[in-house]
């Protein structure tokens, strides 16, 4: 009986406690809010419309964003935050857009901090939209534009967000002026498959690529400061036209000028740069630079008869890089840790000689370019030491020290390059072709000799029984590739030149003479006074 009735009283205050709970009102998360057409908000109570102007009067939290369909109308968040759920992880869907704009225009978002949402503010298919003064941070992009024109943002703190801090695409003439864009994990602002685009006076700091204009042209970059990116300043593309816009030196990569000379000719970089693009230029000389921390170091696009030479580059993707160009001479450059220390686009009859190329992903890099040498270049401790791709043919590879790199000489369909004279010494795969590995490519059939003698290999077991230098046996490479005349020696090569001694200061060769003056003016006094005293009286 007891413990019937203690049954009883459990399940009595189980469901007492179910029913004072189901009394409590939970708190209720935003959905979507809604700015309809005809000028009604819908979705809460804390925007206040005032005609055209719609007040935010407290935070809004835990939103899947607003939705604007009215144009002409301003957004004034007076300071107060909208926040989303959070940002979508890796995998998962989109978790929102904390102002969604689409096909509208004439729209002003201010002095609003935008938050936790996927995209912070979406432009779409609209135009004559301001975005001024907003805080946007912690999202997955913060402001992207898409097949919009006439919009500006300006003047907004883009910070923290998880992939870009602006995203252009597929868009033309906006403008996005005096923001701050600052550690945004991959792209500050990135310019996608757009043109005509104004970027004036942003900071862009501490990104993994500050600016990165991609597939785009015509774009004009004015008084912009890139400081502590990975990669400060790229350009990249696949279209001559894609390398045309309009960048002068007042931006800055970590305070140094970027020189972007379209249709230049007989010139010199000044010493001075941070970056230096040379498109449908003629005889321009790049030399005596140290340039740092850039998508590439030195960009040629459709330019001729120019040379780079004793220039240090460092920490870029592509140190040097060509894009149908041609008759240039790459000389006596210094290329450590970068993606592809040169690299070519299909480009031709361009020289490559006495380079020190060491530390890199891939040395150097021929894409559909024939007809160009590399010689006497010191290529050590690179994961590739030259890869040969898209049709590269007829290059002549000479008299290279190739040391101690990862996979050395590779091949993607790229036959007739000649290779004599060159020291393959401790790399851990001197050749590799991707065609003996893949059915559907053809094998690379290339010259390893010059008809009397080829390579020195570093693996080579054969004999020399004449003594005459040359091994009695070819050595194979593949069952396509041999060098018929193998070295038993390696060739002396032309090393780069060592690094420039710091010069003796100044002050020091001063101070140098003025000692061996007052000694030799010591020396004198005495000679004179032990003459005097010696003279016959």
């Amino acid at each position: 009986m007891k413990r019937s009735a203690s049954l009883l009283f459990l399940l009595l205050l189980v469901f007492s406690v179910l029913v004072t709970f189901s009394q409590i009102a939970p708190v209720k998360a935003e959905s979507t809010i809604y700015i309809r057409s005809d000028g009604s908000v819908e979705g809460t109570d804390k925007i206040l419309r005032e005609g055209d102007i719609y007040t935010f009067t407290d935070d809004i939290l835990d939103s899947d964003g607003i939705v604007v369909e009215r144009y002409n109308v301003v957004v004034d968040g007076s300071g107060f935050t909208l926040q989303g759920p959070r940002v979508a992880e890796e995998g998962e869907p989109e978790r929102g857009r904390g102002i969604d704009l689409h096909f509208q225009y004439d729209i002003t978002i201010k002095n609003l901090q935008i938050r936790d949402f996927d995209c912070g503010i979406f432009i779409g298919n609209s135009f004559g939209n301001i975005v001024q003064g907003n805080e946007i941070t912690n999202n997955g992009v913060g402001i992207k534009i898409s097949i919009c024109s006439t919009n500006k943002i300006l003047g907004n703190n883009i910070t923290n967000n998880n992939k870009y801090g602006i995203w252009i695409a597929f868009a033309s003439g906006n403008e996005v002026s005096s923001n701050h864009i600052a550690n945004n994990k991959q792209r500050g602002i990135w310019v996608d498959y757009s043109s005509n685009e104004i970027i004036s006076s942003n900071i862009v700091t501490n990104s993994r690529y500050g600016v990165i204009i991609e597939q785009s042209s015509y774009v004009t970059l004015r008084n912009n400061s890139m400081v502590d990116n990975l990669q400060s300043f790229s350009v990249e593309g696949h279209e001559s036209d894609h390398f045309v816009n309009v960048v002068d030196s007042s931006n800055t990569v970590n305070g140094k000028p970027i020189y972007y000379w379209v249709s230049h000719r007989d010139m010199e970089i000044p010493s001075d740069a941070g970056y230096v693009a040379l498109v449908n230029c003629t005889n321009i000389t790049v030399q005596t630079l140290n340039i740092s921390g850039n998508g590439q170091g030195i960009l040629l696009a459709s330019t001729t008869n120019s040379t780079i030479t004793n220039t240090t580059i460092t920490n870029t993707n592509d140190g040097v890089y060509l894009h149908s160009s041609s008759n240039n001479s790459i000389i006596e450059n210094y290329l450590t840790n970068n993606g592809q220390g040169i690299s070519y686009s299909s480009s031709c009859d361009n020289i490559i000689s006495g380079n020190h190329v060491t530390n890199n992903w891939c040395s150097i890099r021929l894409g559909g370019s024939s007809n160009n040498t590399i010689s006497t270049n010191n290529i050590k401790n690179n994961s590739c030491a030259i890869i040969f791709e898209y049709s590269s043919t007829n290059n002549s590879v000479n008299r290279n020290l190739i040391e101690n790199n990862t996979c050395c000489i590779s091949f993607l369909e790229s036959s007739n390059n000649i290779f004599f004279h060159n020291t393959f010494l401790n790399n851990t795969e001197h050749v590799t072709d991707l065609g003996t590995s893949a059915y559907w490519l053809a094998p690379s059939i290339n010259i390893w000799d010059d008809g009397k003698e080829g390579n020195y290999w570093s693996d080579y077991i054969g004999t020399d029984s004449n003594g005459d230098g040359i091994g009695d046996t070819p050595y194979i490479i593949d069952e396509s590739n041999q060098d018929n005349f193998p070295l038993m020696k390696q060739i002396p090569q032309r090393y780069t030149p060592k690094e420039q001694p710091e010069p003796f200061p100044a002050q020091w060769v001063t101070i140098t003479i003025l000692i061996i003056a007052v000694i030799g003016a010591a020396f004198l006094i005495y000679f004179l006074k032990i003459k005097k005293t010696t003279r016959p009286k």
